[in-house]
Parts: C-alpha cells; structure tokens; sequence
C-alpha cells in the first residue's frame, strides 16, 4: 500500500498505520475526480506471505468505485487459495484472461536476446541455446527459469575457467542448476530435526542400494546422527511429527505393509525428492558440517 500511495504522488509514513488508513489516502485521491487502475504481479505469492492483508487488498479493489485492478498470477485455480467469504463473492466478476506457455521458439528469441545483453559474442553456442530453450519450453515457458540458468552459466564458467558453453555443457549445467536449487531449498527451508531425518534416509538408501528404508533403522540412525551433532534424542512420537512434515511436502513418501494378523505394520520410506539434491543439502548446510565430516563417504562428493 505504501508503494501503491508512492506512485501517486500521496504522501504516507512507510509503516505505523492500518491498511484501513493506507486505502482511505487512495479513496481520498480518487475523490478528486481520478480514475486508478492497479495491476498487481505474482498475486498468489502475496496471498501465501499475508493472506489477510492481500485478502482485504483484494475486497477493496472489486469493489472501490473509480478503482480497477489486474490480478497476474500462474495458478488458473486462485479462487481455491482465498478464504474470506466477502472476496469470494466478488471474484465472481472478474473476467480471466488465460495465456499459453512460451513456445520454444519464442523461449529461444527472449533468451537469445538476454544472452547478447550479457555475455561476449559465441559464449553460448546455438546448440547450448537450442538446449536452453527446449528445457525452459517443457517446464511450462518460464523464462524466469532460464535466465537463472544463464547467471548459473556464467558463474559456472568462471569457476570452471571455460570459454564456450556448447550443447552438452548446457545439459550438465542444467542438472547442475537443478540439483543447487532443490538443494538449496532444503536447507533453507526445513528444520534442523527434519534434515537429520532425511540424512538419515538418504544415508541408508545409499548403504543398502535399495529403493526404500525401514524407518526403525532411519529411526535408529538419525538418533546416532542427532548424538554427533551433541543434540538430546526425540521419541518416535516426535519422530512420526518429522516423517508427516517430510511427507506433506512431497520430500519422502511412508508405505505402511501389515506384517499379518495381529501383528501390526511396518513403516517403509521411499525418497520422493531427487537424491542429489539431498547430497548437496547434506554436503554444504552448515548445521550438518559434523555429519559429512564424520559420515565421509564417497556418495557425499560434490563438484557444485
């Protein structure tokens, strides 16, 4: 809102008053005889950061007269995303504009004109670029998503002292750029208890090269994982909490096999998360430094 009344020449303290107030200031401009039409990028990503805030947001611009709005957003479903029963009511009067992906021609086109804006003529050859091009087309046109992997490109050739990125460079570079994110995503956004527990499974499945792990042996290997990095033990009470939290987010999956009458189950865990990237998590977070010093096997080597 502080951004929103920036723009319009209204003068607001960036912090210290309600969003009330910050709309009544736009309410009072339009007023004045102005018509204001608002377009708000990523709108899905706001909802997630403060769903009320960009709830109420999103009343005032269905239903401020003198006031428009455009919403962009990747999700086709966002009406599933809000809860406030006033705003959903009111999204019945949007009118939705529905976009095709970026082929892989046009992927090709935008990225080609990045890389003449950043790099030295021939460092990307037109088969890297071809390759580029093809990946960013089949996950949906983001080009968001190649231009990460051009920065990547660059930092990597440097690193790399290499000159030229031809097309099978790109291919490794590209698996390389995966397995960094995802990898970077775990150990920014997990907990400490779950990254131990998911050491644990990527440890054993590695050890036993098998497809699953009984999860009383990771049970009993994260205990002895938490015991080296000086932590106290957790009970299988907070164990399973870990293993659902894991779950829910796509990280692993628990299979659950009756051992026979009266007998109760067992517990399988399979990684649903690519296996590299868990290496990576494991080789680089800094509150598992102890764990790859001491764990020191071949299958925790790195050359990201």
């Amino acid at each position: 809102m502080y951004d929103i009344c920036s723009a319009l020449n209204i003068k607001v303290p960036k912090r210290g008053i309600s969003f009330k107030e910050y709309f009544s200031f736009v309410e009072e401009f339009i007023d004045k005889g102005y018509y204001i039409h608002i377009c708000v990028d990523e709108f899905d990503n706001l909802l997630r950061d403060n769903r009320k805030n960009y709830e109420s947001l999103l009343y005032y611009l269905t239903r401020t007269s003198g006031l428009s709005a455009t919403l962009i957003t990747n999700k086709i479903d966002l009406a599933k995303e809000i809860t406030d029963a006033r705003v959903l009511s009111s999204l019945d009067t949007l009118n939705a504009i529905y976009f095709k992906s970026y082929t892989k021609e046009q992927c090709r086109d935008i990225l080609e004109d990045r890389i003449k804006l950043a790099f030295r003529e021939g460092f990307i050859t037109d088969e890297a670029l071809d390759v580029l091009a093809t990946y960013v087309a089949g996950e949906g046109g983001d080009i968001r998503k190649g231009l990460s992997i051009l920065r990547f490109c660059g930092s990597y050739a440097e690193k790399n002292d290499i000159s030229k990125i031809d097309g099978k460079t790109m291919h490794d570079i590209i698996q390389k750029h995966n397995i960094l994110k995802d990898g970077e995503a775990l150990i920014t956004t997990l907990p400490l208890s779950d990254k131990i527990v998911l050491a644990a499974v990527y440890t054993l499945l590695m050890e036993n090269a098998t497809e699953n792990v009984d999860s009383r042996d990771v049970f009993a290997r994260q205990d002895y994982y938490r015991k080296l990095l000086r932590l106290s033990s957790i009970n299988r009470d907070s164990f399973s909490v870990y293993l659902t939290r894991l779950s829910t987010a796509g990280i692993i999956e628990i299979k659950r096999v009756s051992r026979g009458k009266n007998r109760g189950v067992e517990s399988y865990i399979i990684l649903r998360y690519p296996r590299d990237a868990v290496k990576y998590m494991i080789h680089n977070d800094p509150e598992l430094s102890k764990l790859k010093d001491i764990i020191g096997v071949s299958f925790l080597k790195t050359e990201l």
